[in-house]
């Protein structure tokens, strides 16, 4: 198999990074949203391309409880003046014991937050519930995660892009197998997986050392 992943779920990786970021936003530190929330979908974008794991869609009434518990871990943390614990989370919201982490565990397997299925778009849904976004940023931030992909991409050398871009299926195409991509460049598979392999080891790099940068920053 190839890389797996369309577009779309890159979009999608992003909007849970996007997610984290309206977690963790704090105005009060003088950093405006926008800027916040594209080095976070970035990260999870950085980390989709080089880990090539697949989408799974979560449920509407999963993303609406995911979209609760951030909030009520929010409001629990400036009460309580410390992280609240899985349990307190739980008890607040009337949530099973476990049920939590089994939400937050499917948000972490690359949920299609921004997928088009049941109940509507679900990226709509995180965006309009999230408080800590600007409504004047949301455009920006849905344009951002088409231009973060291709700015990643120019990285690469054509030969690694080209191999990521068919095998993720970017642009108006499926992904393909590593045997479609070598057919399609005239290159055996296992030549293919190792130029793939090598440019997902450059994204991974990229992604280590630009956190790296933000954090001495």
């Amino acid at each position: 198999q190839g890389c797996g992943l369309s577009l779309l779920d890159l979009i999608n990786e992003g909007n849970l990074g996007l997610l984290e970021a309206a977690r963790r936003y704090r105005p009060d530190r003088g950093v405006k949203f926008i800027t916040y929330a594209v080095w976070w979908i970035r990260q999870a974008i950085m980390q989709a391309l080089a880990s090539g794991g697949g989408a799974v869609r979560l449920p509407i009434r999963k993303a609406r409880l995911a979209s609760k518990i951030r909030e009520m871990r929010s409001d629990l943390a400036q009460a309580q003046q410390e992280e609240p614990s899985n349990d307190s989370v739980e008890e607040a919201l009337n949530l099973q014991p476990g049920e939590m982490e089994e939400i937050l565990r499917g948000l972490g397997a690359q949920a299609s937050l921004g997928a088009e299925g049941e109940g509507g778009d679900l990226l709509g849904l995180a965006l309009a519930e999230s408080s800590a976004i600007p409504s004047a940023d949301q455009d920006l931030i849905r344009n951002a995660f088409r231009e973060e992909v291709e700015r990643l991409l120019d990285h690469l050398k054509p030969r690694e892009r080209q191999v990521i871009e068919f095998g993720f299926g970017l642009g108006v195409e499926e992904p393909q197998t590593l045997e479609k991509v070598g057919r399609r460049l005239k290159l055996s598979r296992e030549r293919i997986r190792q130029i793939e392999e090598r440019a997902k080891q450059k994204l991974r790099l990229m992604a280590r050392t630009r956190h790296l940068k933000e954090f001495l920053n």
